[in-house]
């Protein structure tokens, strides 16, 4: 089983493709087979009939179900996602990322486009089924980049969050320790911020 990739964004060079780009090389290092989509090959929903959006709807949907993991990088505009994005997401069932471990990755200069991925991009996921759910990766648009020729260039801060992020899709993740019955009694009244996937 594969790791697939998925584009959400209608530009071949955009910085979440170039992301996509360097986790790729990564995987690849890791000796892991991945797989990559992007919206760029899906047909537009408003100029294509019915039985192709249906058709390439599906195609998506077998390429997750027969992944171990898959890696969701989008742009977001003014703490907005792509439209494209949220009509492809509406369309797969709700069923669709059930049992999948998945990285968002959300790209963006905006203060407000850091929060897009908890605000838009988890909850949607969720609702696609998505339980394993790691932490969301932010990329500033400044921190890549794609010459003419196709080499990336990758800050090293986030070339060394795109490698732990990676390697955290492998890493199984351990159920919380039960603290003393003493101890949840004691802390009863405390409510800490909910920081789960």
């Amino acid at each position: 089983m594969s790791v697939l990739l998925i584009a959400g964004t209608l530009l071949e060079s955009s910085p979440a493709g170039v992301a996509l780009h360097y986790i790729w090389g990564v995987l690849d290092g890791l000796g892991e087979p991945a797989e990559g989509t992007s919206l760029r090959q899906l047909p537009d929903r408003n100029s294509r009939s019915a039985a192709e959006w249906r058709k390439a709807v599906a195609q998506l949907h077998h390429q997750i179900e027969r992944s171990r993991a898959v890696i969701l990088a989008t742009p977001a505009h003014n703490g907005a996602l792509e439209a494209a994005l949220a009509t492809l997401m509406d369309a797969l069932p709700d069923h669709a990322f059930q049992g999948k471990v998945v990285l968002p990755i959300v790209t963006g200069n905006e203060p407000r486009d850091r929060f897009a991925a908890d605000a838009e991009l988890r909850p949607m996921l969720r609702s696609k089924g998505a339980k394993n759910l790691l932490a969301s990766v932010h990329v500033q648009d400044d921190e890549t980049s794609c010459d003419e020729d196709g080499t990336i260039q990758i800050a090293p801060p986030l070339e060394k969050r795109l490698i732990g992020a990676t390697g955290d899709l492998f890493t199984p993740r351990r159920p919380k320790a039960s603290r003393p019955a003493q101890t949840l009694a004691r802390q009863s009244f405390e409510r800490d911020p909910d920081h789960a996937a």
